[in-house]
């Protein structure tokens, strides 16, 4: 039987909701009375949910159905400015963070501009599914995916899926600016 995309994306939306709200397979399986193996089945595109057993899954992750449906997510217009964008400060002060992009609701992307002062390691992170791209508007970024350095200049750009380790610094005694954007996003 061939999977169409809304199976595979159905079953992705799935299984973030059930890690994003730390449960596991066997939580879903109590709450739901729907087997392990079958949430499992239904997350990995191998089967189709009924209606009731999507409605019972929605309810063990404590959403509605229609959110485990909305294909693409639905997000509203937004205008950053400026003034409006969410700011935070990181690494003692030494990362500011705005966020461009929704911070709530069923986006999937996260874009965010991010000023560095000199040699500040602005974020550490595990492997995780997704993707990351930067984009350097001023000065000079380093990348490091497993360890593996990667050199961003004013004007280059970085894309890559985060199934490494990977860290963001700036090496240099000048301040840098960049465009950061993952997926899924970050919280800001």
């Amino acid at each position: 039987m061939v999977r169409t995309g809304v199976d595979e994306s159905l079953g992705r939306r799935i299984r973030k909701i059930r890690q994003e709200k730390g449960l596991t397979l066997r939580a879903v399986q109590q709450r739901a009375r729907v087997s392990a193996t079958h949430v499992s089945e239904i997350e990995r595109s191998k089967t189709s949910p009924t209606v009731g057993v999507l409605e019972r899954i929605a309810s063990a992750l404590s959403v509605e159905a229609s959110v485990l449906l909305d294909l693409p997510p639905r997000v509203e217009a937004l205008l950053r400015t400026p003034e409006t964008r969410r700011r935070a400060s990181l690494a003692r002060g030494g990362a500011v963070i705005e966020g461009l992009t929704h911070g709530h609701g069923p986006a999937e992307l996260g874009v965010h501009l991010v000023s560095l002062t000199p040699d500040c390691v602005f974020l550490t992170e595990n492997a995780h599914e997704g993707e990351e791209f930067c984009y350097v508007l001023e000065g000079m970024l380093e990348v490091r995916l497993d360890g593996v350095p990667y050199i961003v200049r004013s004007g280059e750009a970085l894309h890559f899926r985060p199934r490494a380790t990977h860290e963001v610094r700036n090496p240099t005694g000048a301040p840098v600016r960049f465009i950061w954007a993952g997926r899924p996003r970050a919280a800001l």
